[in-house]
């Protein structure tokens, strides 16, 4: 294992690339505010969404069987989202048991409920020891006093510390009686995309308050996972330098005690800067908390690696597409396959050029259930002419019926599932921020020290951030997207299967 952080002057390169949003432009933006995205159509199956039977599936899934050893691949999770918004039912319980004491909880409290099951969570054995230390087991009375210990337990650093952890290090599922977090979850899933290659590359982001802990686990984690696998692991953070200005409701700089401007972080769009640096050419993309008790009950691994065989498929016939364009200089071929292929006309050989080397990504799409997030549409740019993208419903004009319309037409739903190609026909990386859209990513009302601010959030990384790559979306079943939002979704069917 050879566990690594980016050399500084490397980020440095970076920064002086992506950091393009000066404060006058930030001020404009909340001044006049972003642009609306020009919904076309819902992107459904047959119509910008495909759908791929089991004996496809397994080609394809065969396709990047073929490849892999031969592959500069590698896992990018964004990991650094903290654990606080999961256990925000348990944050509200706690502080009204502290607000009223001598009361306890309602019984349809979600604190509560949380108590009751309390013994059915994966980390309930590691927290048992603590409880027995103060006179507590399960089941929880219902003691204001004693439910606000266990809280506290949970919560706390005196106790298992998960209000100030990140998800990445949170106990997702336990196997065989040992505890397995979220983390430990991705270095499986890596395993598997390897395959019968030793060599497992996977590059988790992450907030530099916790490096410790994590390096900490991951090397824990390797010694246990390495008998057959080397763990090649990167681990970056998401720059100070992309944090943006935040205003009053008046648009005006919110100023800290201290003098200074309030400067946020700007949302999943700043990794665009750490994506852009992997030295790698096929990168799965899978948020940290989206992973499975059984991923082969769940039919994680069979889709992955079908996605992956498309990618594959789809990019040699673009390159090929590109050698001939440089090689023969003649544009007949080209054009046909990119009428055929995207529906878009072009006129000369520099247009088809410059139309076909992007980067190129495909994603996974879910039937929408109704959770919330982004989805797959019809899209048009500037020049009308209408590309896949995913779009989140805060980048949406509700107001206007006609948009509002194509929203509720949409039948899918983005689980964040995506294997992208990032190097162009000559090898080379591209320079991601070339195809970001700057004019998207929105604002949000938020608040700070108990008063209303507005935020902005930079173009979200599978959103404006990847406006201009080559994109095409699979549908994916719902048993690939195993969420945790709150930790009410631990007892969920394919978290529990392994214990």
């Amino acid at each position: 294992m050879n566990p690594y952080f980016w050399p500084p002057e490397k980020m440095m390169t970076q920064l002086r690339v992506s950091n393009r949003m000066n404060r006058e432009e930030q001020l404009k933006w909340y001044r006049n505010g972003i642009p609306a995205i020009q919904l076309d159509r819902a992107a459904i199956p047959g119509d910008g969404i495909e759908q791929l039977d089991e004996q496809e599936r397994a080609r394809l899934a065969q396709v990047f069987a073929a490849e892999r050893s031969a592959l500069d691949w590698i896992k990018f999770t964004p990991a650094s989202g903290a654990a606080s918004r999961m256990f925000k039912a348990l944050f509200e319980g706690m502080q009204f048991l502290q607000d009223h004491p001598g009361q306890s909880l309602d019984a349809q409290n979600d604190a509560r409920v949380f108590l009751d099951k309390l013994v059915e969570f994966p980390f309930y054995p590691e927290l048992q020891s603590l409880l027995q230390e103060q006179g507590l087991d399960w089941p929880i009375a219902k003691d204001g006093a004693a439910e606000l210990a266990v809280l506290e337990l949970v919560l706390d650093k005196e106790g298992l510390n998960y209000g100030s952890l990140p998800k990445a290090l949170i106990t997702f599922h336990r196997n065989e009686n040992q505890a397995v977090t979220a983390l430990e979850e991705h270095f499986k899933e890596g395993i598997e995309y390897a395959g019968s290659n030793p060599s497992v590359r996977l590059h988790f982001t992450i907030s530099p308050e916790h490096q410790q802990s994590i390096q900490e686990i991951t090397q824990v984690i390797s010694n246990r996972l390495g008998d057959t696998h080397q763990f090649q692991l990167e681990f970056s953070t998401q720059d100070k330098s992309t944090d943006l200005l935040a205003v009053n409701p008046d648009n005006t700089p919110v100023i800290l005690a201290s003098g200074n401007e309030l400067y946020r972080p700007a949302g999943h769009g700043a990794l665009l800067q750490n994506l852009n640096n992997l030295e790698a050419e096929l990168v799965f993309i899978k948020n940290i908390d989206n992973v499975a008790a059984d991923p082969e009950a769940c039919q994680i691994l069979t889709y992955k690696e079908a996605l992956a065989g498309l990618l594959i498929e789809w990019k040699t016939q673009i390159h090929e597409q590109l050698k001939a364009l440089k090689q023969e200089g003649t544009l007949e071929t080209a054009a046909e396959y990119i009428r055929t292929e995207f529906g878009h006309e072009v006129k000369s050989v520099e247009e088809a050029i410059q139309f076909l080397n992007r980067p190129i990504r495909i994603g996974g799409m879910v039937v929408n259930t109704g959770a919330p997030g982004g989805g797959p549409f019809w899209v048009k740019n500037k020049d009308g002419v209408a590309n896949l993208q995913i779009v989140e419903k805060s980048q949406i004009d509700l107001s206007n019926p006609a948009q509002k319309s194509i929203l509720e037409s949409s039948t899918h739903f983005n689980p964040v599932d995506l294997v992208c190609w990032i190097r162009d026909v000559d090898g080379n990386p591209f320079d991601l921020f070339a195809f970001r859209n700057d004019e998207t990513g929105f604002i949000a009302e938020k608040s700070h020290a108990g008063e209303p601010i507005r935020a902005m959030e930079l173009p979200g990384l599978w959103n404006g951030s990847m406006d201009g790559w080559l994109t095409r979306f699979v549908e994916v079943p719902e048993s690939t997207f195993n969420p945790v939002k709150t930790v009410m979704n631990l007892l969920d069917p394919n978290h529990r299967s392994s214990h």
